[in-house]
């Protein structure tokens, strides 16, 4: 990220070829937007309900199964009803990792549909979250869901919350002043708002200085994306292992039912006097 923050606004303004008091005009937005547009590339949502479906698809499941019900005819209750728990569990983790998934991606797709008031050509107008280019002059209010990296150029007790790119839960104070000091964090540029921040009080004025996947927000996006390619890699793997321990466990059961079909029953009810 350049260092817009340690610029004064109206410096930020000349360096991204804007006007104050129009703002851009069509002819540079369509420009601009050949450059790169402001859509966020999101991983593909298969939705709640598929979700479920693949999971529950999963043949390990059906494994630990039958595993189970030799587990319970061979009057194993306690090793059964564990495996029941495990497994129990197992389907709970997955079903609400997979359903917060879900969540977080429709709250995240709400940033490439929402609508945004602009100046441009000196007439104040709404336009979607996508067609907003470097240099936009935009305003925003209590509740408004930013759309891009701004700069701010007006504030009046402007607080916001961006936990969703900063991860401080607190609402930050926001000015227009520029920064001297040199910032360790994102979360210290008290003079800059960033895609994914909602305003919580106050309104203010700003001009867009990163747009799409430029953004901070959109930046996060792709290492959790590259983080999550691993971790599924990860999964699928330990995964594999649990099918075929279940696969190994399922054929021993199954030998020594068919091999001692009463004696098995009979050394258990022994065990458990």
């Amino acid at each position: 990220m350049k260092n817009y923050y340690s610029n004064s606004w109206m410096k930020v303004v000349d360096l991204l070829g804007s006007n104050i008091n129009k703002g851009l005009y069509e002819y540079d937005c369509n420009i601009r937007q050949e450059a790169g547009d402001n859509k966020i590339e999101l991983p593909y949502s298969k939705g709640i309900f598929k979700s479920i479906l693949d999971i529950l698809k999963q043949k390990y499941l059906y494994i630990f199964l039958v595993i189970i019900i030799f587990f319970l005819l061979n009057k194993f209750n306690i090793v059964g009803l564990v495996t029941i728990f495990l497994l129990v569990l197992n389907l709970g983790s997955k079903l609400y990792h997979e359903i917060s998934k879900e969540k977080e991606l429709e709250i995240l797709q709400n940033l490439n549909v929402s609508q945004v008031l602009v100046l441009r050509e000196g007439i104040e107008r709404l336009i979607e979250a996508e067609e907003l280019v470097k240099g936009d002059i935009v305003y925003f209010r209590k509740k408004s869901l930013i759309a891009a990296d701004i700069r701010i150029i007006e504030s009046e007790n402007l607080k916001v919350d961006e936990r969703s790119v900063t991860g401080d839960k607190f609402l930050k104070e926001k000015y227009s002043m520029k920064i001297e000091n040199e910032v360790s964090s994102i979360g210290e540029i008290n003079n800059m708002l960033f895609r994914g921040s909602i305003v919580k009080e106050g309104s203010g004025k700003g001009i867009v200085v990163e747009v799409g996947n430029n953004t901070q927000l959109g930046k996060l996006i792709k290492i959790m994306n590259k983080s999550k390619d691993k971790k599924d890699i990860a999964i699928k793997n330990i995964e594999k292992i649990i099918f075929n321990i279940g696969l190994c466990l399922m054929l021993v059961q199954a030998i020594l039912v068919s091999i001692f079909p009463g004696k098995l029953v009979y050394k258990n009810k022994y065990l458990l006097k």
